[in-house]
């Protein structure tokens, strides 16, 4: 049994042309069942088989036809579900990017956050800056005030010296008239000395003569 089968493979495979040599049995087959002389119930139980066989191998080709056609279906639609899963993949690669570059920002804003907070923190608050404000204020009208008094003493100093100055100015010219009047004067006094000098010589010029008279 089990050559017969072997057999009937190799009649229909023949040298390996597979369907071609089917059909080239079916129609050695349909040749001898159209002569009379030939026709034997073998042949047409032959003819028969390989008609089934060849219905059955086009029902195979067409099922296979078929299912390579679902199957190219099946892959066009998973090459589509792809493509979409691609486009919403870099979707999702362009929203984690920009969500990356919004978290780099809040975390940049967040440092200079903190920076702020230390600096504030390191500022006085507003009361203590309204104190030493207040304080500044009243010390800016503290040496106003003192200013105001150093230029009044100023100028009283300004005019006291003015007045000193005029009145070595009017001292001076006073010395100068008097050192005039006295170079002035002073021949005039030389010339009187010298008159009563004379006169002194001539009493005692007189005296002496007296005084010979009586001796």
């Amino acid at each position: 049994m089990r050559e017969d089968v072997l057999l009937r493979k190799l009649l229909a495979d023949g040298e390996g042309t597979g369907e071609e040599r089917r059909f080239q049995l079916l129609n050695g087959c349909l040749r001898l069942l159209r002569n009379a002389n030939t026709v034997s119930k073998a042949e047409a139980v032959k003819a028969l088989r390989l008609m089934d066989s060849l219905e059955l191998s086009m029902r195979k080709q067409r099922e296979i036809a078929e299912m390579t056609k679902r199957q190219t279906r099946e892959y066009e639609k998973m090459a589509e579900r792809v493509d979409k899963e691609i486009a919403i993949s870099r979707e999702k690669m362009a929203q984690a990017k920009a969500d990356l570059a919004a978290a780099r920002l809040v975390r940049k804003n967040r440092k200079e956050y903190a920076l702020l907070v230390g600096m504030i923190e390191d500022l006085p608050s507003r009361a203590e800056t309204t104190r030493k404000l207040e304080d500044m204020q009243e010390e800016l009208v503290h040496q106003q005030e003192r200013q105001q008094q150093l230029e009044a003493r100023l100028s009283e100093r300004r005019n006291h010296l003015h007045a000193l100055n005029i009145i070595l100015a009017n001292f001076q010219k006073l010395l100068a008239d008097e050192d005039n009047e006295l170079s002035n004067d002073a021949p005039n006094e030389l010339g009187e000395k010298k008159e009563e000098g004379d006169d002194d010589d001539h009493s005692n010029k007189e005296r002496s003569s007296e005084t010979m008279d009586m001796g």
